[in-house]
């Protein structure tokens, strides 16, 4: 078996213990009780170096505070003009058409191709035991909009916020390790290089794009390929096709969005297969809008409308869910729920005539040839690539 290792051996907590720390002292000296204290670096608040600003690991500059601030809220100001509770409107909808009218509405109208969308089958939130004043709720809950790497460090038990012994970085994942076979599918580039051997006499890599033959001529090719590749389309790749990664799936077609919110993933227990089943009543669905600004997410720009890597085995899926998929580290893992203008709540006469079907939105390996390459190194290591899912939409 092929072991994964971690690029960066230290969890949030201990990354960021000096900071906490600085903190804690400082609100000691304000005469902070210890317990409150306690919960303020629970969840993950410190003060950033020397300045006089505190950060929070789930939103970072976006949710940062002027320390005066903080501790004026902290002793309990409840002045309006300090405190200003961020939050969203809230839209319910039955069809694609109720979804487009809000869309219409000036506020969206005006920004419309700066704002994406994610479809969930249900909305999570959490209690941190000291929540951000600004994007929290009057009871102390916050929205989860966590990429799928964090969510296994969600304390379920402890009002489902996500727990400072999370790695400041995350290990790097088994598509990572299988990028050469990937890149070289096709290619049989151990026995070339020995038939070069023999061919050529010892050469370096670079030099292979200088022989004759067909097949050195195409590893030349896809090496070229595999040194230029974007560095956003690995993780891109493996946040479509199975992987958790520090992306977080969004996408510019609201269609999209809403089968997310309106099918369930399911894997059969009866021959393992996975597929995506529409929920007939008791929807609990939403999607939000949001407007990512810093750095820009726009549709005319961000919207993944083709990959450079793997052109030999094209990835199909990625550009039709019309997504793009910002980034969200360790310091500031909830960022993305800062950034939600609107949410679309789907009503329990929710009408699914006018949605895709799954088939649309995941290609079969017939038609997706990396899912293809994909499901049949997933045959010769099962228990590394588990999550890649068999889709059969047959049924």
């Amino acid at each position: 078996m092929i072991k994964v290792l971690k690029l960066f051996d230290k969890s949030f907590a201990e990354y960021f213990s000096k900071m906490q720390g600085a903190l804690a002292s400082r609100l000691e000296e304000e005469n902070i009780e210890e317990a409150t204290i306690q919960q303020v670096l629970k969840s993950g608040f410190l003060l950033w170096k020397n300045t006089d600003t505190v950060y929070d690991g789930y939103y970072w500059t976006t949710g940062a505070m002027p320390y005066k601030l903080f501790i004026s809220i902290l002793k309990g100001s409840t002045d309006k003009a300090l405190v200003r509770r961020r939050t969203p409107p809230v839209y319910s909808i039955n069809s694609l058409e109720d979804a487009e009218k809000v869309l219409e509405l000036p506020q969206y109208k005006k920004i419309k191709d700066d704002i994406c969308f994610r479809g969930q089958v249900r909305h999570f939130s959490a209690q941190r035991p000291y929540p951000h004043p600004f994007f929290s709720d009057s009871n102390g809950y916050e929205t989860l909009l966590l990429p799928g790497c964090w969510r296994k460090f969600v304390e379920e038990k402890e009002g489902n916020h996500v727990s400072n012994s999370r790695p400041i970085e995350m290990p790097e994942n088994f598509l990572s390790i299988l990028r050469d076979r990937l890149h070289y599918y096709g290619i049989d580039a151990a026995g070339l290089r020995q038939r070069n051997l023999e061919r050529y006499g010892f050469h370096s890599v670079s030099e292979v794009e200088d022989f004759p033959d067909a097949e050195s001529q195409e590893f030349a090719r896809r090496y070229k390929e595999k040194v230029n590749m974007n560095p956003t389309e690995q993780p891109l790749l493996e946040q479509h096709y199975g992987f958790p990664t520090v992306g977080l799936d969004v996408t510019f077609d609201l269609k999209t969005a809403l089968f997310f919110a309106t099918n369930r993933f399911q894997i059969r227990k009866e021959d393992g297969k996975a597929n995506y089943k529409q929920i007939r009543n008791g929807h609990e669905g939403v999607i939000y809008l949001l407007r990512f600004t810093s750095p820009k997410l726009m549709k005319t720009r961000d919207m993944i409308s083709s990959i450079g890597a793997f052109d030999h085995i094209p990835p199909i899926r990625p550009i039709k869910q019309t997504c793009a998929i910002p980034f969200f580290l360790s310091h500031f893992v909830n960022e993305a729920a800062a950034h939600i203008i609107g949410i679309l709540k789907i009503g329990d006469n929710f009408n699914s005539s006018d949605l895709y079907n799954s088939i649309d939105l995941f290609p079969s390996k017939e038609t997706d040839p990396f899912y293809r390459a994909l499901l049949e190194l997933k045959k010769e290591f099962p228990e590394e690539l588990e999550s890649i899912a068999d889709y059969d939409f047959t049924l």
